[in-house]
């Protein structure tokens, strides 16, 4: 699945299903939206073409770099504060010169929560800082998929085309908040009992009447 996620709100905006035959990128403009958005989004979408596309379509973006691209640096922007944990800021074309982009970016470097240097290229106007917590916004996306595969008990697919796989979805959503909402209002009853607890029990039909 793509999902092109709000992080105001915690929900997705629109998910896109495929059977992993496409690049990640290719299906990426599906997910932008009439609305004004800003494309966040890892390695796998770092196509020059794209970068350059979402600039001549007026689409703002972060996208974070493979650890490999070259960087052909223009210009270095204004100084940075010694106590953030921006270690970069420059403009630059994205690529070697034979294949790059047509556009120069500017390219953002970051230390993360655990110590690595994160580079993302950007066409945002606002201070470093505040791209590097746009990109760090992009992790409740991973914590969405976490919460799906814990939570809705998806191991397997029983089809691959967009009705069957959202349909799976859509089913194991509606369980899980009927569950979820049994659980809560029988709660008191329970009290000493697990979440874990209450569902296998209600699943093998062991609660007390």
């Amino acid at each position: 699945m793509h999902v092109s996620f709000d992080v105001t709100s915690l929900l997705p905006k629109r998910v896109e299903e495929s059977v992993a035959l496409q690049h990640d990128s290719e299906v990426a403009s599906q997910l932008l939206t009439g609305s004004p958005s800003i494309f966040i989004c890892d390695r796998g979408y770092s196509k020059y073409e794209r970068m350059d596309s979402l600039q001549e379509e007026n689409h703002f973006f972060v996208i974070r770099l493979k650890k490999n691209t070259v960087i052909q640096e223009t210009q270095s922007l204004p100084s940075i504060d010694s106590h953030s944990n921006i270690v970069g800021d420059v403009m630059a074309y994205v690529g070697t010169d034979s294949v790059k982009t047509k556009n120069p970016f500017r390219i953002v470097s970051f230390v993360d929560l655990e110590g690595n240097i994160i580079h993302v290229a950007t066409n945002l106007p606002v201070k470093p800082e505040v791209i590097a917590d746009l990109y760090r916004a992009r992790w409740q996306v991973e914590l969405f998929f976490r919460w799906i595969k814990q939570h809705l008990n998806v191991t397997r697919l029983f089809g691959t085309t967009p009705n069957a796989v959202y349909g799976q979805l859509y089913a194991a959503l509606l369980a899980y908040a009927l569950v979820q909402w049994l659980y809560l209002h029988t709660r008191p009853a329970y009290c000493s009992i697990s979440r874990i607890d209450f569902f296998r029990k209600l699943w093998l039909r062991e609660l007390p009447a």
